[in-house]
């Protein structure tokens, strides 16, 4: 999703503007099981994972099993 790509390429920004409308986006997952979340962690975009944690306060709570 344009959220997932966002998150890969450390728009934080991006990533905060689409959360804003969609706070529902943050848990969602890609169709390799990751969510933004994983794709943040992988790409150690520490802005992005706390952007993602404002709206989710849960964390990942996707498992991908990777």
């Amino acid at each position: 999703t344009p959220l997932h790509l966002a998150a890969e390429n450390d728009h934080s920004e991006v990533v905060k503007l689409f959360l804003r409308h969609r706070p529902e986006l943050a848990t969602l997952a890609n169709m390799e099981g990751a969510t933004c979340m994983h794709i943040a962690a992988a790409k150690g975009s520490v802005a992005v994972i706390k952007e993602l944690l404002l709206f989710n306060q849960g964390g990942a709570g996707t498992l991908n099993n990777k």
